[in-house]
């Protein structure tokens, strides 16, 4: 386990060209410097926060990158994403080619949970989840 004061967890997820309109239909490769995907239930801890900072390659999808557009990154216990218990943060397009493709996300030490990142438009508001979400254990 990685342990070190001021947790900083890089994740990178790379998601590959999705079609339609939206925001939907990502398909993500993950690649992980710590944790591991599965099937269990996480759990929030209750020790002091620490941030997670996420980053993800560009949708080219034009509506995730245009007015009404971007990423929502989440966490939460399940391993299929809850919107009802999903803990997310909010990345709007702002200008330029893409919206940005970084959040940090401040989570309890102590949780093991699964990180989501959501592509969303004017078309689909709430976003369509990757397929697989990464699993980590914040300490």
């Amino acid at each position: 386990m990685f342990v070190a004061r001021g947790l900083l967890l890089l994740l990178f997820l790379i998601f590959s060209r999705c079609s339609g309109g939206g925001g939907g239909g990502m398909n993500p490769l993950i690649f992980l410097l710590m944790g591991s995907s599965g099937s269990k239930i996480g759990s929030i801890g209750t020790g002091a926060p620490r941030n997670v900072l996420v980053n993800w390659q560009a949708n080219r999808e034009k509506s995730v990158n245009s007015t009404g557009g971007g990423y929502k990154a989440c966490y939460g216990i399940n391993p299929s994403y809850q919107a009802a218990t999903a803990v997310c943060s909010t990345v709007p397009y702002a200008s330029g080619a893409t919206a940005p493709t970084s959040a940090t996300l401040s989570i309890p030490s102590g949780s093991q949970v699964y990180i989501y990142v959501l592509g969303y438009s004017s078309l689909n508001p709430n976003g369509t989840p990757a397929a697989t979400p990464t699993t980590v254990q914040v300490n």
